[in-house]
């Protein structure tokens, strides 16, 4: 995406595609923390000045490397004429975060890397049906998953697994993410689908 859109990645300075957050060097890498208010939404018009900005000086102007040649596109809005990314946002990047969090986040109430031994007799007791194609694999391999593993590990494994091991209060929390994304994965999704998650 960063690519066409003329943009920085996702993981550098002003990153976000659809907003101007700054980000902030923490921990050896750009992290995105919570502002106290939310940083201004990118604009089409905003950008394409930005692009010409960083044509004519050859600097980033506001994660805007250059110019997109998509702008020339008629009706294309180079701001929202881009979506998320499902297997970079959704799996490797929530998914993964949230089990990190609960693995590695020693000293914190949802903490169960403790716990690891049980959860992967959990795990790999599932016997998915034969159309799932990769099996479970033992959370201590959890950093070699591929996007898929992490899509059946969340919307599949996840709760079973996690229950009466995990806070209650976490997941549901987790469960509200889960069914949020077996809602906006049908094919076709109505209005009353997306306010009853």
């Amino acid at each position: 995406r960063a690519p066409m859109q003329g943009t920085m990645q996702f993981n550098g300075y002003y990153g976000c595609n659809w907003c101007l957050h700054p980000g902030e060097w923490l921990g050896g890498c750009v992290r995105y923390p919570a502002m106290k208010d939310d940083p201004p939404e990118r604009t089409e018009i905003q950008m394409v000045k930005d692009m010409e900005e960083a044509f004519e000086t050859g600097t980033v102007v506001r994660g805007v490397k250059t110019v997109s040649p998509l702008i020339n596109l008629e009706h294309f809005d180079i701001v929202w004429g881009f979506v998320p990314d499902y297997m970079h946002c959704a799996l490797l990047g929530v998914g993964r975060q949230f089990l990190e969090y609960w693995l590695e986040g020693t000293g914190e109430d949802f903490y169960v890397g403790n716990k690891i031994a049980e959860l992967d007799d959990k795990l790999l007791g599932v016997r998915p049906p034969k159309d799932v194609r990769r099996m479970p694999r033992s959370l201590k391999d959890r950093k070699f998953w591929k996007a898929k593993e992490l899509e059946n590990w969340i919307l599949y494994y996840s709760i079973p697994v996690m229950d009466s091991i995990l806070g209650d209060c976490y997941l549901r929390h987790w469960a509200q993410l889960v069914e949020s994304l077996h809602v906006m994965l049908e094919k076709e999704i109505s209005i009353i689908d997306v306010n009853a998650v």
